[in-house]
């Protein structure tokens, strides 16, 4: 005889995990369908992120300069760089 001999317990349900859409009033969605939603909308902002990257990329003009040690490459860019402005 154990302490509760006298009064039965009922099982009790787990606790609900939040997709079946009862704790929001919300139509209820399959776990796996919110999660393919979650994916889609994380790679939507990485596919975003990656097209703004290359359009910032696309408007840098470059400029290679070549010459021997001590020609004035370094005077050449810092004498460019006063006249035209900073990198943007």
């Amino acid at each position: 005889m154990g302490c509760n001999s006298s009064t039965p317990q009922q099982p009790v349900a787990p606790p609900s995990r939040g997709g079946d859409g009862a704790s929001n009033g919300g139509p209820a969605k399959p776990r796996s369908t919110a999660i393919k939603d979650a994916t889609a909308k994380g790679s939507r902002n990485i596919d975003q992120g990656l097209r703004m990257a290359k359009i910032e990329e696309e408007s840098k003009i470059k400029l290679l300069f070549l010459g021997a040690g001590e020609s004035g490459k370094s005077t050449i860019f810092k004498q460019m760089h006063l006249l035209y402005g900073p990198s943007r």
